[in-house]
């Protein structure tokens, strides 16, 4: 987490990908109570990912987007901040489980 300081520069579609995929395994972990984490650790677990809320706003999480008919419109599911909210909300549940 302290390695994509400053935010604005460092986060990216590529760092975003190894960054949710470090998340995932952990929430996986957590979810089948393989690992037990201290409350300060998910303290600032969630401050990280409002971070990356803030500052991916305009960052892709994928880099080859579906492609989109003429009738179909992208709804922004495809950007950092909303990943950033879904792990986010994953964790307050897990945390509170």
């Amino acid at each position: 987490m302290k390695s994509l300081e400053p935010y604005n520069k460092k986060l990216g579609t590529d760092t975003w990908f190894y960054t949710k995929r470090c998340f995932l395994s952990l929430l996986e972990n957590l979810a089948k109570h393989t690992v037990v984490l201290k409350d300060s650790v998910i303290e600032e677990c969630i401050a990280f990912l409002e971070n990356c809320e803030l500052h991916g706003k305009t960052v892709k999480s994928v880099v080859c987007p579906k492609l989109y008919d003429g009738n179909e419109t992208p709804n922004g599911r495809e950007t950092v901040t909303y990943e950033a909210r879904k792990l986010k909300c994953f964790l307050i549940k897990l945390q509170n489980y």
